[in-house]
């Protein structure tokens, strides 16, 4: 069966301001503490709650510039707070919605349409070049495949139930087979990463864990690894991937301190790019050693100037489906706990100094108005996308350099 698949014109990049409004679309108004900063400033300065949070935290300025490509807080078809971002052969965008939408956005950003639907939360998606989409789903806990040219939807793999999270999905077609992340703390046993074959959605435990909260993940350009963002730990790991398939022991790669990883995306150089869901980051990291000098004053701006939504939101509690609870394991995949601690004994504390030994800051929006709650980011030509949970709206930059082509963005 497929969705609906109603075309919307799409806001072609001009963000809406729609200020305290976002109260009443349950994302939680300014609170005093942020200095209700929806107003002017708009364009990613720092409101007077971001202080430590900002730019100046410890790790530079920002090289670039963020902007608000496809927004879809309003219309017949809403970007139902994206939670991934992927792309075909045609340019064409890829998201799902935490009501169960798969979207498709036009490659230009002129209209967007819900091809179909899981029922249930969409987290990662990946495409696998061959026609097909996968869908990873919080609530179903299962991964579904959707065929492209006509929208039919089936559940394709959910291990008889035993997968906890299904959070993310790699396509390694030279194996025929994908990698699902299984998001659980590090107390909580189960199987870390699943391996999917894709001719029939057979699911096998492939690595064990325990890794502390599995999300984004990416595979090396020799496909012999695979880079994990490992959340509640603040790190990105490597697994090795061993001739005869397997999946060795974890390898930590770069901490990120004071900043919880949750997507991962690769250049053609193989560096690492690692959107923080909090605070609202991109980092860059060179796997082989080294960073550029942090130069620049990049800040996240919106292209008409108001930045989407408009709200900062330091408070805690609801939101945008659970997006930020302050009590520990709840709200949206239980990934945004409370400021000042909670859960597993790994309090967030999104005031430290986020540096950590080689990284690079790309991006950074203290306010949240154009990146806000960053989760899984991927690559178009040599413009880094990234979705926003927190928001209705997907961002991008030009970061200077050329992505990993992937299975999906590959035709014939």
């Amino acid at each position: 069966m497929s969705g609906a698949s109603e075309m919307s014109a799409g806001a072609g990049g001009a963000a809406r301001d729609v200020g305290a409004a976002g109260a009443s679309a349950g994302v939680g108004g300014p609170s005093a503490a942020a200095g209700g900063v929806g107003g002017s400033a708009g364009v990613g300065g720092p409101s007077a709650a971001a202080g430590a949070a900002g730019a100046s935290a410890g790790v530079g300025a920002p090289l670039f510039d963020a902007e608000v490509f496809f927004d879809a807080t309003t219309g017949p078809v809403r970007l139902s707070h994206p939670e991934c971002v992927a792309f075909d052969a045609d340019g064409n965008a890829w998201c799902g919605g935490d009501r169960g939408e798969i979207y498709r956005i036009a490659a230009d950003g002129s209209a967007i349409e819900q091809v179909a639907s899981t029922g249930g939360f969409v987290l990662g998606v990946a495409l696998d070049g061959q026609g097909f989409l996968y869908a990873c789903d919080l609530a179903e806990r299962a991964l579904f495949r959707v065929e492209l040219a006509s929208g039919a939807i089936e559940r394709f793999a959910d291990a008889g139930g035993a997968m906890a999270t299904p959070n993310f999905a790699v396509v390694d077609p030279g194996r025929g087979c994908l990698y699902l992340s299984d998001s659980r703390a590090i107390a909580e046993p189960g199987v870390a990463i699943w391996r999917v074959a894709l001719d029939g959605g057979d699911a096998e435990p492939w690595h064990p864990g325990p890794l502390d909260f599995a999300n984004g993940m990416a595979l090396s350009a020799d496909g012999d690894a695979l880079y994990v963002a490992e959340t509640w730990a603040r790190r990105i790991v490597r697994v090795p991937i061993a001739a005869d398939g397997s999946a060795g022991a974890a390898e930590p790669v770069v901490e990120t301190p004071g900043a919880l990883p949750d997507g991962i995306a690769l250049d053609a150089d193989g560096r690492l790019y690692i959107a923080c869901y909090e605070p609202s980051r991109v980092y860059r990291h060179d796997p082989r050693g080294g960073v550029a000098g942090e130069v620049g004053g990049g800040v996240a701006r919106s292209v008409a100037g108001g930045g989407a939504g408009g709200v900062a939101r330091s408070e805690p509690g609801g939101g945008a489906r659970g997006v930020a609870p302050s009590k520990p394991g709840g709200g949206a995949r239980g990934e945004a706990r409370s400021a000042a601690g909670g859960g597993t004994g790994r309090g967030v504390a999104p005031s430290e100094p986020g540096g950590g030994a080689g990284l690079e800051l790309l991006l950074d929006d203290p306010t949240a108005h154009v990146l806000c709650h960053p989760t899984n980011c991927a690559f178009r030509g040599e413009e880094l996308f990234v979705a926003n949970l927190g928001r209705w709206h997907l961002s991008r930059a030009a970061v200077g350099a050329a992505g990993l082509e992937l299975p999906g963005q590959r035709s014939g």
